[in-house]
Formats: structure tokens, C-alpha cells, sequence
């Protein structure tokens, strides 16, 4: 198991980002960041993503794409509901909590302990039928801009998190998500892996006071886009340059926006496909849309 460098910096930076054309990009505020997570590579060569300078910058050599662009690393080949075709082919993924008990793995090199998010979560927001709606909103978010169909599993059979243990329909989700201690608050966040094992661990530490997780400003937005990060990941997705508050898939958290944004749109999109490519797609005569009667409407939520 390869694994890549953790990035630890947290910092506050300015960013103005100019209005474009092709991102529709809003000039954003000063930002509070906090390092992400540490990404795991099952195989192949490490990417390494060094800790940057003071000023915030991180130097990301993952991805073989334009710096200044999506990175796009490994596509899911398989999943719970069968093969996911070429490139540009919709897929259908399921995800699932796994049990509190359940063995996780240790990603960051931290301690092994059994999953507590769900207790984490409830005692953060009173019950699942609170919390587990902001989880839905962040895989409504990137099936609405991809061909991407999520199926939201509710039970999992508590096995360990492993590269063996793949989704099966009914038992497990092909994304599995849990949570335990990794660093204490701030520093890692959470982390993931690549397809075709694309389950998250949340740091619980995170819940605790002073942790990213504490807020519910936003709809709990800082819960919301480090999953929707982290979930990117297990699309396929490495991190991206330049560090300038614009794009979920940088490396460090960010609040001045939710959820996908343009530049992660363009990889979604690029590895899956758009909306009209679920279930079969339309690239045939008969299931292709007119353009004459199309209306396509992009926002991105400050």
C-alpha cells in the first residue's frame, strides 16, 4: 500500500478569483482552510503532495492533466450493480454506513479503533433523520451534474473496511463510509481511497471543540463539502492547482462555496459523463436531446 504525504498546514489566505466565461467564477472572501485528509493509493506509483509554504500554497504533483485544471486519476471498472463501460459511461454507485464496531482502516497511521460516527453524528445533530439528509445532499450534488446514479443503501453488514470487500447489492454499499479518532481537531480531516475501494473515514476528532465539524453554519457546510471532497477522490479524482478557492477538489477545506463547482464538473463529467447519460445514456438517434428544445441552467452556490 502506497500512501501520499499528509498535508498538515492550516492557514487563513485571500483569494480573488476574476470572473470568466467558462467558470462564471465569483470574486470570493477571505477563506479559513484546513488540510483535507491523507489519500491512499492501493497500487502504482505515489503521488506525493508536499506541505506547501507558509502563505498556504501547496505544490501538488498529482495527476498527469494541466495544473490549472481537473486531475483525473483511476475510473471505477466495476460496482455493486454491475460493469460501468467506457469512458464517459454513467454508473450507478450505492453507499452505506457501516455499523459503529466496524473495523475501519488506518489510513493516516493512526490507531485502528472501530468506527463511532454514527454515535458521533447523533449526538452532533439528535437522530439519523436529521444528519443523514446533509450526506444525501452531497451525492445528490455530484449526480446532478453527472451521469452518476447514487442508491443510498441503509443497512451494511459490518465487515471490515477492505479492498476485498466490495459493494454487494443488499449487504453493503460500494461506497462505505465511517469514522473514527485520526489526529485530534483541525490538521487531517478525513481521508479515501481510489476505485475501485472508495470508502471514506471521517476523524470523529472533528465533532470535539474547536473542530472543523462543530459548525452547522451554512447547513453544516464544512461537514458537507470535506465529504463531497472526499468522495471525489472515490470517483477518481486527485487534487487540484491552483490553490485559489474556487474548486471542491484543492487540497485544503473550503467554505466561500458548496459542493461541486465548475472546474469539478468538467472531471465528473469527463470519467462519467453528463445527466442525460443515466441509465443507458442518449447517444443514440432515438434517446439523443434536441438541442432546439434544451435548456441548460449551471449555478454555483456562493
Amino acid at each position: 500500500m502506497h500512501r501520499d504525504a499528509a498535508n498538515v498546514l492550516s492557514t487563513k489566505f485571500k483569494s480573488k478569483s476574476k470572473r470568466s466565461a467558462a467558470s462564471r467564477a465569483l470574486n470570493r472572501a477571505t477563506a479559513q482552510v484546513e488540510s483535507l485528509e491523507m489519500r491512499q493509493l492501493l497500487a502504482g506509483t505515489p503521488r506525493v503532495t508536499p506541505i506547501g509554504p507558509p502563505d498556504g500554497q501547496v505544490i501538488d504533483y498529482g495527476g498527469l492533466a494541466s495544473p490549472n485544471s481537473y486531475q483525473i486519476g483511476a475510473r471505477w471498472t466495476s460496482t455493486a450493480s454491475g460493469g460501468t463501460g467506457t469512458t464517459g459511461t454513467g454508473i450507478t454507485l450505492t453507499w452505506s454506513f457501516v455499523p459503529d464496531g466496524t473495523t475501519l482502516t488506518s489510513g493516516n497511521g493512526e490507531a485502528n479503533l472501530p468506527s463511532t460516527l454514527i454515535a458521533r453524528l447523533n449526538t452532533r445533530y439528535g437522530s439519523q433523520a436529521v444528519w443523514l439528509p446533509l450526506f444525501q445532499q452531497v451525492f445528490d450534488n455530484w449526480s446532478s451534474v453527472s451521469g452518476i446514479t447514487y442508491v443510498y443503501q441503509p443497512t451494511d453488514d459490518g465487515v471490515p473496511m477492505s479492498q476485498n470487500n466490495n459493494g454487494v447489492l443488499g449487504v453493503r454499499g460500494d461506497v462505505r463510509i465511517g469514522g473514527h479518532p485520526v489526529d485530534g481537531p483541525s490538521n487531517v480531516l478525513a481521508y479515501n481511497y481510489f476505485p475501485n475501494f472508495a470508502d471514506m473515514t471521517l476523524d470523529t476528532n472533528e465533532f470535539d471543540g474547536g473542530g472543523y465539524f462543530t459548525s452547522s453554519s451554512n447547513n453544516s457546510r464544512n461537514l458537507r463539502n470535506v465529504t463531497a471532497h472526499e468522495h471525489g477522490h472515490g470517483l477518481g479524482f486527485n487534487h487540484v492547482d491552483p490553490v485559489n478557492a474556487t474548486k471542491l477538489m484543492e487540497p485544503f477545506a473550503n467554505g466561500a462555496f458548496d459542493m461541486v463547482q465548475f472546474d469539478d464538473m468538467l472531471a465528473v463529467q469527463r470519467n462519467y459523463g453528463d445527466f442525460y447519460e443515466k441509465s443507458g445514456g442518449n447517444n443514440a438517434f432515438t434517446t439523443a436531446c434536441g438541442l432546439e428544445t434544451t435548456t441548460v441552467s449551471i449555478a454555483f452556490v456562493e
